[in-house]
């Protein structure tokens, strides 16, 4: 198993190459609370930046699976080692993978 941490994945078409892609989205204001924490930014820098992005339904409308991030990181990593094992017994169900070569 590869795992592509990439927050421009779908901007890049590297979704072509996976066989399951994962969005990791949070609530708007915990998005700029986040923000302006770790980057210094203020409210209105982040909002400007978080509305130049695609929104949270676009990620998941993209996605096999959503994981919402409002706890703490533990949280985050439980909910995605479930996330995994459910991923990877749908691809065992499916039969061997197959490349997707992209378009």
């Amino acid at each position: 198993m590869v795992l592509i941490d990439a927050a421009l994945l779908l901007e890049w078409g590297l979704e072509r190459w996976c066989d399951a892609v994962v969005a990791v989205v949070a609530p708007y204001p915990e998005q700029l609370k986040r923000l302006q924490s770790a980057r210094g930014w203020t409210a209105e820098e982040a909002a400007r930046r978080l509305s130049a992005q695609r929104s949270n339904q676009a990620f998941a409308a993209a996605a096999d699976a959503t994981l919402e991030n409002q706890g703490s990181p533990r949280e985050l990593e439980e909910a995605a080692r479930g996330t995994i094992a459910q991923l990877l017994e749908r691809s065992a169900a499916r039969g061997p993978a197959t490349r997707k070569e992209p378009c």
